[in-house]
């Protein structure tokens, strides 16, 4: 149990609903958000960082919710472009993203306006580099995904794509949750083999093949739970945050009341 130092979540599909106009589950939130004040007092505790392709100011918002980490734990923006410790104010740029940022962004000026008109969907706003288009709302996210994948095609050596429940992530190649949650792990002096993952979708493989447990909700794809039981993890009969609940507890012995 000593052995995990960090529990990092990803947002969708875990702490809240796969649906960006689904209200949080505020009675869930504000039992992790319970184990999240404990931590900050009980240092057997692993406290929760967060690790997704929402943009910063989102993932702040998330932290209100559930509690922010004390200093030095680090959570995960865009995909793996960012980390931040929200307590100390500091925000950095993945090292590994430096030589293809320009190109991302010439890609989203120039290339994303004339992809959405054709093929619809809409661009999430508040990012600084990762780029995450929202298909329309009669096609699934895997369909869409698979349309994007094919048109940008010839970025293949500058991009990353990756998709949640409800977005295409488009980041720059060497930028993925696993790049970003080992740099995250490094920044907080913890090694990744302390680091449990929770996860849901593909796009959280990379982070679940570089930390040292593996989790998720009942709700996530049938892939992932393939990977999670692979790596011998658990998989909780609750979905979404209740489900990250139940994993916090499987983990830990902490009862939430």
């Amino acid at each position: 149990m000593n052995k995990i130092k960090i529990i990092c979540s990803d947002i969708e599909g875990c702490l809240r609903e796969g649906d960006e106009f689904i209200p949080n589950n505020l009675t869930e939130l504000q039992k992790i958000q319970g184990y999240q004040l404990q931590a900050l007092e009980n240092p057997n505790l692993p406290p929760i960082v967060l690790c997704s392709g929402r943009g910063i100011g989102f993932i702040e918002g998330m932290l209100t919710n559930i509690g922010f980490p004390p200093t030095g734990f680090w959570s995960v923006a865009e995909n793996g472009v960012f980390i931040l410790d929200l307590r100390s104010n500091m925000l950095e740029l993945n090292p590994a993203v430096n030589k293809n940022i320009l190109k991302i962004q010439k890609i989203s000026q120039e290339v994303i306006p004339n992809l959405l008109e054709e093929i619809r969907g809409k661009k999430e706003p508040g990012k600084e580099i990762c780029i995450s288009l929202n298909p329309p709302s009669e096609m699934k996210i895997e369909k869409f995904f698979e349309i994007v994948k094919k048109r940008l095609s010839q970025f293949e050596k500058v991009i990353e794509l990756t998709h949640s429940t409800t977005a295409v992530d488009i980041t720059p190649n060497g930028a993925n949750k696993g790049s970003g949650l080992k740099f995250a792990a490094e920044r907080s002096g913890i090694g990744i083999e302390n680091i449990l993952y929770i996860g849901d979708t593909k796009g959280d493989f990379p982070a679940f093949e570089v930390a040292g447990y593996a989790a998720c909700p009942s709700n996530a794809t049938k892939e992932c739970k393939k990977l999670v039981r692979s790596e011998n993890g658990y998989i909780s009969p609750f979905t979404d945050a209740k489900g990250l609940a139940d994993i916090i507890s499987h983990f830990t012995g902490y009862k939430f009341r």
